[in-house]
């Protein structure tokens, strides 16, 4: 089994201190994204940001062109796999995630 790498990428470069949460729909959230080989990549991003951003910022990471061929998945107590949607704002998509920490943290598993 591979060892689990960490990269970070951080959404807002010019900004050093987090942004504050704002209730449900503000603040920042940190996606840890497991990729294809193991490893985790750790992206800052915006609560209010839709899927569409999250995965264009994890292709933008990896150098990963083809986009339309992947895609982020999630689970719940319900199933373990559920497709991020990526018309959607990512705080929808967390209120099943009990908030206890800021930045807010959700795993994602990118897929094929």
């Amino acid at each position: 089994m591979p060892e689990d790498k960490k990269m970070a990428i951080d959404g807002d470069h010019n900004n050093s201190k987090p942004a504050a949460n704002k209730g449900t729909g503000g603040g920042t959230a940190l996606a840890q994204v497991t990729m294809l080989d193991g490893s985790v990549l750790d992206i800052s991003i915006d609560r209010k940001a839709k899927g569409r951003e999250l995965l264009d910022k994890v292709c933008e990471a990896i150098n990963l062109i083809e986009k339309d061929y992947f895609g982020l998945t999630y689970p719940d107590r319900h199933d373990p796999r559920n497709w991020l949607d990526l018309e959607k704002r990512i705080s929808k998509f967390m209120k099943g995630i009990v908030h206890s920490s800021n930045p807010i943290v959700i795993s994602l598993i990118l897929c094929i």
